[in-house]
């Protein structure tokens, strides 16, 4: 067995690493854990380890790994971080794994029979398949089963309806493996699970039994889960999966950003209509001076005496340059949803959390008009109203591509982002979202695949809604 120090990493060549965070659990942990080895050591499939991430005040989950050392490949992480819980401890387990998959597996669960790894193993197909979640039987005492569950994706299981189980019915492929949130207890797995659809689409569905959940006092549903926590736990998801709080759409992990060098009026316009039907992580002007009597709503900083310095707003050089180097260093939130004068949202109704699947999302370009070095036509996209990931944000600066024209005359941003260095971006594995859910956010120039009636636009007067500038004057007004 390795008893490891926090932060040192394993090196095992298993094909399946079993992840089980632990604590004391009241007393009852290690009595639970050992159930759970026991039927571990009987398991048909061998090539496996265990992982163990222990945050127990007590070394009996230590002791007990100790003793099962000569029947299982344990690996033994004293987890000296606790604040976040069972979700940072699983994360521990996750991280120190080296398995080709990873079984999570609760201390309080167990396997099914001796076969459940063969089974499991068997189902997963390392080339197509990224989580997998299989049936399983519900105990009370460990040896008596009953409530056959069969597991099902539904889209509001973040919300709490959740129709697949715990996570010990759950195995993912480690390959830069989602985390638990930190910041929850009784809906982690419900929102581990949206998050697992949101990138990787449906599960592979095993509707065979290879676990078993235990039930009892000891959950954290009955010593931790209490009124307040739930209601904390359920406001903190819909804002975090964009759902409708007091009828407004909830992106807490995208800023919205609006750059100016020369005269923010626009800009902040742009930003308070954007503004209107969404909560953003933040709204952002960046600019040389701050404006007087600023929107209190809109947070303000300033960017560089060498940022922005042309005056003329026919030289967009300075501007490109900025938007597509330094921006990254003004965003704390995962995305930046970046509007100006006449571009910005339309219908927040509109917005799709598959727009959060890309790192560069703009309006569509008509076909045969852009060509990559290499031949290829690029259809997306416009930057005028576009959204960016953290990872799009730094690309540039990570891979040290200068600023070009790439010979054509033009260095404009979303060229060199989406045209000029395509290739380099998408190796690094940058993706670029695909037109039609392109047209669904944004209008820019008309296309065959354009949609009249998008969630923003860039300087396109076919995609406003009528009445729309009719409608704000007088909300204003009242």
């Amino acid at each position: 067995m390795m008893l490891k120090e926090p932060g040192v990493k394993i090196n095992s060549s298993r094909f399946l690493s079993v992840c089980i965070p632990t604590y004391d659990m009241n007393g009852l942990g290690h009595i639970f854990l050992k159930e759970s080895f026991d039927i571990l050591t009987k398991q048909t499939f061998k090539d496996f380890d265990v992982v163990v991430s222990d945050y127990s005040k007590t070394d009996l989950v230590k002791k007990l790994c100790v003793e099962y050392q000569d029947w299982l490949d344990i690996n033994y992480f004293k987890n000296l971080d606790a604040t976040g819980g069972m979700s940072a401890n699983t994360n521990n387990a996750i991280r120190h794994a080296t398995g080709k998959i990873l079984k999570i597996l609760f201390q309080d669960d167990f396997l099914y029979d001796e076969k459940s790894l063969q089974t499991t193993v068997e189902n997963f197909n390392l080339t197509k398949d990224h989580w997998l979640v299989s049936a399983c039987e519900h105990s009370k005492d460990g040896k008596t089963f009953f409530r056959p569950f069969y597991p099902k994706y539904n889209p509001k299981i973040h919300l709490g309806n959740n129709t697949i189980s715990s996570p010990s019915v759950l195995t993912i492929k480690n390959e830069n493996p989602l985390l638990f949130d930190v910041n929850l207890k009784w809906l982690t797995d419900c929102d581990y699970y949206k998050r697992c659809y949101e990138r990787f689409g449906e599960p592979k569905i095993l509707n065979q039994i290879t676990v078993v959940n235990r039930i009892g006092a000891h959950q954290i549903t009955h010593t931790e889960a209490n009124e307040v926590v739930r209601q904390k736990e359920y406001e903190y998801i819909l804002k975090k999966h964009h759902e409708k709080l007091n009828g407004k759409v909830q992106l807490q992990n995208v800023t919205l950003v609006s750059v100016s060098g020369i005269n923010p009026k626009g800009a902040i316009k742009a930003l308070e209509i954007s503004m209107s039907g969404i909560n953003f992580y933040q709204a952002l002007l960046i600019a040389h001076e701050k404006p007087t009597n600023l929107n209190p709503k809109i947070t303000f900083k300033q960017c560089g005496p060498d940022d922005l310095k042309s005056r003329d707003p026919k030289n967009t050089n300075d501007y490109s340059r900025f938007m597509a180097y330094r921006l990254g260093d003004f965003i704390e939130s995962e995305f930046a949803l970046i509007v100006h004068n006449n571009a910005f949202v339309l219908r927040p109704e509109k917005w799709d959390n598959e727009f959060l699947k890309y790192d560069y999302l703009g309006a569509p370009w008509p076909r045969n008009v852009h060509f990559t070095n290499a031949g290829q036509n690029v259809r997306v996209g416009n930057g005028g109203f576009s959204l960016r990931s953290q990872k799009m944000l730094n690309a540039l600066n990570v891979l040290k591509l200068p600023f070009t024209d790439n010979h054509t005359g033009y260095f404009h941003e979303d060229g060199i982002i989406c045209v000029y260095y395509r290739d380099e971006l998408e190796n690094y594995g940058i993706r670029y979202a695909p037109v039609g859910l392109a047209a669904k956010f944004s209008l820019e120039k008309n296309c065959e695949e354009s949609d009249y009636q998008p969630f923003g636009f860039h300087n396109n007067k076919k995609a406003i809604p009528k009445l729309f500038w009719l409608k704000r004057f007088l909300k204003n007004l009242f």
